[in-house]
């Protein structure tokens, strides 16, 4: 049976979890980009676990097509590093991420399991991650790409300017979200609590405020309980992640 949208938004806000995000940019100054996944926040990076990447696709105006690209580990930082790839221009890249069932011990550790394995266990929860990178005014930004959470420019982030807002929707199965809390950060390492939030209307947008050029992720990460699997895990966290670039103002 279908919960009601006033319901679910209300399940899905009521008990906001801090968890790790994955996010999608490319890299700069090469002829052809590749594909750089992150995890954790800006300020608490870790690395991203290949055999836990899902699903990849790209989107663009003749449709959407699955990609398997190779990811490395870069020598740069906690991050992975695609093969080159051609053709990203203009498109939506997104991705889905499992990253299993995490479970807190009597003792305050958290083990990579199930409630069923470790008795005793004061809470388990399922965790899964999507992501989303607008790569330019030819993508189709407005259009969703059928994550499970996800978060779904309104207008088109190239366009946007220091100053002005971005709105967005927030999905979750495909209903707009009410009430849900929105971070946006540029990339820097500031801490997660002092990250500034929107929070969506009745419709489930939001006005994101832009102020420098750049890249940008907005997040957002709710918790579900109980959890959909109940003999596994007490609850299930979500994260979806948005990433675009906002372009310098031009001069004459």
């Amino acid at each position: 049976m279908r919960r009601p949208l006033l319901a679910l938004a209300a399940v899905l806000i009521a008990a906001p979890a801090c968890a790790h995000d994955l996010w999608i940019t490319l890299s700069s100054g090469r002829t052809v980009p590749q594909i750089h996944l992150h995890y954790g926040h800006p300020d608490d990076l870790a690395r991203p676990q290949a055999d836990k990447l899902v699903a990849m696709t790209v989107s663009d105006a003749r449709g959407t097509r699955a990609i398997a690209p190779a990811f490395s580990e870069s020598a740069a930082g906690p991050i992975l590093v695609s093969e080159p790839l051609p053709g990203l221009a203009g498109t939506i890249v997104a991705a889905r991420y499992d990253n299993g069932f995490w479970t807190k011990a009597p003792d305050g550790s958290f083990r990579n399991t199930t409630k069923r394995l470790l008795p005793g266990a004061a809470e388990t929860i399922a965790s899964v991650k999507f992501a989303k990178l607008v790569t330019g005014a030819e993508a189709p930004y407005a259009e969703p790409v059928g994550h499970e959470l996800e978060i779904v420019p309104l207008d088109d982030p190239s366009a946007t300017e220091p100053g002005g807002t971005l709105r967005v929707k927030v999905l979750f199965r495909g209903a707009p979200v009410a009430g849900a809390r929105i971070l946006r950060s540029d990339g820097e390492a500031v801490p997660h609590d002092r990250l500034l939030a929107f929070t969506t209307d009745a419709a489930g947008i939001a006005a994101v405020q832009i102020e420098k050029a750049g890249g940008e992720i907005l997040s957002v990460s709710p918790r579900i309980a109980p959890s959909a699997t109940p003999d596994l895990a007490d609850a299930d966290t979500f994260s979806a992640t948005l990433s675009y670039v906002v372009e310098a103002p031009r001069t004459n």
